[in-house]
């Protein structure tokens, strides 16, 4: 059977195989979020990010995070609180309480995602792929590591920013900060 198709191919790269990032902190920009509903009645949206590593090796990788919303748990509020930290004009704002955050916040502004690759194979307890673990981190952690790794240093890569863990405190009742001044 013949076929005939009109492309325009112009200015795309060609396709590269997808490779897992090695291990360790990454710099990145955001340059989309959105939020995506739950796949499982019951469970938490995911705020996901699109990032981009700007360096590097791995500069100019594309990286995509998953922020669940579920508040009341704790790695939650931590990851949250490593990506607010590293996006804001003023850090110590994020003290003064409840805050409202939005998808046009984001975007454009840098942080740091800490990366652990899954070791090649690796099955998860259903039996699926295991993929990598991705999380936004604290930037003054994430320094630290990427200068320790420069220096040839053996930097911990499992449970390594438990002294940079922001606090589970809840915030006052009522307390709302404005997040266009202080972010």
């Amino acid at each position: 059977m013949s076929w005939n198709l009109s492309v325009n191919v112009a200015g795309v790269a060609s396709f590269q195989p997808f490779t897992s990032l090695p291990t360790g902190a990454y710099k990145v920009d955001i340059t989309d979020s959105k939020m995506e509903k739950a796949k499982k009645e019951g469970s938490a949206d995911n705020v996901v990010f699109e990032t981009v590593i700007t360096e590097g090796p791995h500069r100019g990788s594309s990286v995509r995070l998953w922020c669940n919303t579920d508040f009341s748990e704790n790695i939650v509020q931590q990851n949250w609180k490593a990506l607010l930290t590293a996006i804001a004009k003023k850090p110590e704002a994020l003290e003064a309480g409840v805050i409202n955050i939005n998808d046009t916040l984001f975007v454009g502004k840098s942080a740091y995602v800490f990366i652990q690759a899954a070791p090649e194979g690796e099955k998860r307890t259903d039996g699926k792929k295991q993929y990598d673990h991705r999380n936004f981190v604290d930037p003054t952690w994430a320094k630290r590591y990427i200068e320790a790794q420069g220096n040839g240093a053996s930097v911990p890569t499992n449970g390594g920013q438990q002294a940079f863990q922001a606090s589970s405190a809840q915030p006052a009742a009522g307390a709302m900060a404005q997040v266009n001044s202080l972010l």
